[in-house]
């Protein structure tokens, strides 16, 4: 079996752990190992700098995989450089060795990610920036999926620089549209994290 069959299988089992609730730690080290297989340098403490090398489709994906798991184990200064690079890749490849139809999607679960960790970093000016170009390449590509994700987060990032209007507007839109769209699970995601934040009355306000 060559690295890359043995990459895929790891990175494979990573993502059916992950998915079926096994320690983080352990599915952190599979997606590791799995990303060593091709790129045995690698390492995030610290974060190797990969801008200068050329990264296969896989080894984006098991990026993005170390990345979202770093983010649910609150690593914020560790998966924010990672993300940076992953971000930073991604726009300077897009149509040179990365397919546009495969950076429509990858551009969106990245910043998707990143204005997550930006959001709990309390960065909101950047927050709102990657929110704004991730929600680009959304609409410009029509790969809508992370779409509802990235506007609750532009909303939040507006309303924590002062821009109560506009952020309350298009939590209420994003709401409207999650009823319409989403799952039961993430529409009450979003609205237990509003309540969370700013309490009922800004709940029912939102929703009216």
């Amino acid at each position: 079996m060559d690295r890359y069959q043995k990459q895929f299988l790891l990175y494979a089992q990573a993502e059916f752990a992950a998915h079926h609730h096994i320690d983080s730690s352990q599915v952190l080290d599979i997606y590791i190992t799995a990303l060593k297989e091709t790129y045995p340098n690698f390492t995030i403490n610290p974060i190797t700098d990969f801008s200068g090398h050329q990264l296969l489709l896989s080894e984006i994906k098991t990026l993005l995989g170390i990345s979202t798991i770093l983010h649910k184990n609150k690593e914020y200064t560790k998966v924010r450089p990672l993300l940076a690079l992953i971000e930073q890749y991604l726009v300077k490849q897009a149509n040179i060795t990365i397919e546009l139809e495969q950076y429509a999607v990858l551009y969106p679960i990245a910043t998707d990610l990143y204005v997550q960790c930006l959001l709990s970093m309390k960065d909101h000016k950047s927050a709102l920036d990657y929110a704004n170009k991730g929600i680009n390449c959304c609409t410009t590509y029509g790969k809508l999926f992370h779409f509802m994700n990235l506007s609750f987060s532009k909303g939040l990032a507006l309303i924590a620089l002062d821009n109560i209007i506009e952020g309350k507007e298009i939590l209420r839109n994003t709401l409207f549209a999650a009823e319409a769209t989403e799952t039961e699970e993430i529409i009450a995601y979003y609205q237990e994290r509003l309540y969370s934040l700013y309490g009922e009355a800004f709940l029912q306000e939102v929703m009216s």
